[in-house]
């Protein structure tokens, strides 16, 4: 049922066998500091993990395939994110607030929506996979810190013209080499985009 155990004081859970975690299920349990998934979450709803500020990292499984708005908003304690490789959607606001320095966002992924990594002031580097096709804006917004931002796939056809905007000045834009639709030094939803040194 939606917002199940908000605010309890429950420290670790263990979910499995069920296909959609639902909204505010978990949110504002300040103590929950373990989240475990064993198999067939499908969908994470809206804030359903919000503000839990016990977390300290968080692995989505691959069976998900939506992370809804917010799903991990406010969860300031967490350092490390790992998106399951069937992950396709991830929501406004999914990830804000959230301290990883790193992202590795998968194939499966095809859109982003707006804010949905916004404000995670520790964010130093970005992957995006082979599969994005939309982004909306302000993805990255108040990601201060961020330095590098590398497109493992094609251009994404439909991205908002602010979807990058909000991030400071220095940080750096790569494609992967020999990934469709980029040219080297051009400018792209305002930031020039290079082709990213091979090792």
């Amino acid at each position: 049922a939606d917002r199940a155990f908000m605010g309890t004081g429950i420290t670790s859970v263990t979910i499995g066998g069920i296909a959609t975690i639902p909204q505010g299920a978990f949110s504002q349990c300040t103590n929950l500091a373990s989240v475990a998934f064993t198999s067939g979450t499908v969908t994470i709803e809206e804030a359903a993990f919000y503000e839990c500020t016990s977390l300290t990292s968080i692995t989505i499984p691959s069976t998900v395939k939506t992370l809804g708005y917010a799903a991990f908003g406010g969860c300031e304690s967490v350092s490390s994110i790992t998106i399951g490789s069937g992950v396709e959607v991830i929501e406004e606001e999914c990830f804000a607030y959230t301290a990883a320095t790193s992202l590795v966002v998968p194939n499966s992924v095809h859109t982003l929506h707006s804010l949905a990594f916004g404000w995670m002031f520790e964010l130093t580097r970005v992957d995006l996979g082979t599969g994005l096709q939309n982004i909306e804006h302000y993805v990255f917004n108040g990601d201060y810190n961020l330095e590098t931002v590398v497109f493992h796939g094609a251009k994404p056809q439909n991205a908002l013209d602010d979807c990058l905007d909000g991030i400071n000045s220095t940080c750096s834009f790569y494609f992967e080499h020999g990934a469709a639709g980029w040219v080297d030094g051009e400018e792209w939803c305002g930031h020039v985009f290079h082709e990213y040194p091979s090792s």
